[in-house]
């Protein structure tokens, strides 16, 4: 009859148990901004033609002082930011130089203010 009504105890409190962690996980999903990402490529900028490695939208772009600006990427679902320097400016894209590899996904907005490190989930990719 003890161990019985033992089976029980350890039986529920296993249940809430994962009953908690299921909630856990599902209030870390809602608490995480959605992102919206786009790639930046490698392209050649109109009139001077010269190619550049790493070309984003100047919306991505953060101004930090005179002549640096943030840009957030996404890597392994957070988001980090780099400090990145304007090469070359043309109808709304900019060359950047610093630390983004081309093809990697920049954040085009978020439905949150976005911190280093933090977790993100990407809700659309867009395309340029």
């Amino acid at each position: 009859m003890k161990d019985r009504k033992m089976l029980r105890r350890i039986a529920g409190f296993l249940a809430a148990l994962s009953f908690c962690a299921l909630l856990c996980q599902k209030v870390d999903y809602l608490m995480c901004p959605e992102t919206a990402v786009i790639y930046a490529e490698e392209t050649a900028l109109e009139p001077d033609g010269e190619k550049y490695d790493t070309v984003v939208p100047t919306a991505c772009l953060t101004p930090k002082s005179a002549d640096e600006y943030a840009v957030y990427y996404v890597q392994d679902g957070r988001a980090y930011q780099a400090t990145v320097r304007i090469a070359a400016e043309k109808d709304g894209l900019a060359a950047v130089s610093g630390g983004l590899p081309p093809g990697i996904p920049i954040v085009r907005y978020s439905t949150k203010p976005l911190q280093d490190g933090m977790k993100v989930r990407i809700t659309e990719e867009i395309t340029s």
